[in-house]
């Protein structure tokens, strides 16, 4: 028998903190030039803008759609084996809440 017991070494996890990567300062400032992008786009061409807001509307509405389809899929047949791809489909369906956000103009008229 050996005097020296036999450890396992594991290398500490890796740790994403607001020092090392400002990946939330990073979006952040990516949202405000977007949304200021978004406001002189709707002042430029209203038609245009309209177009591009469904269009970006529509597209993210059928992944959320089909994300809750497949969920809705593996519910009802009660499988396991996909665990792992219905938890990302579970948290795409969680732009259903922004999606609302982001149809609201849609639903408004046009005003002159």
């Amino acid at each position: 028998m050996s005097a020296h017991p036999h450890t396992l070494h594991i290398p500490p996890p890796e740790r994403l903190g607001p020092g090392k990567f400002p990946l939330t300062a990073i979006f952040a400032g990516l949202s405000v030039i977007g949304i200021i992008l978004s406001i002189i786009g709707a002042t430029t061409d209203h038609v245009q803008f309209a177009y591009s807001w469904f269009f970006a509307f529509y597209y993210f509405f059928t992944i959320a759609l089909g994300s809750f389809f497949w969920v809705v899929l593996h519910y009802a047949c009660d499988s396991d084996w996909t665990v792992l791809a219905r938890r990302t489909w579970e948290n795409i369906l969680g732009l259903f809440p922004v999606l609302f956000l982001i149809l609201i103009p849609l639903l408004c008229p046009r005003i002159p």
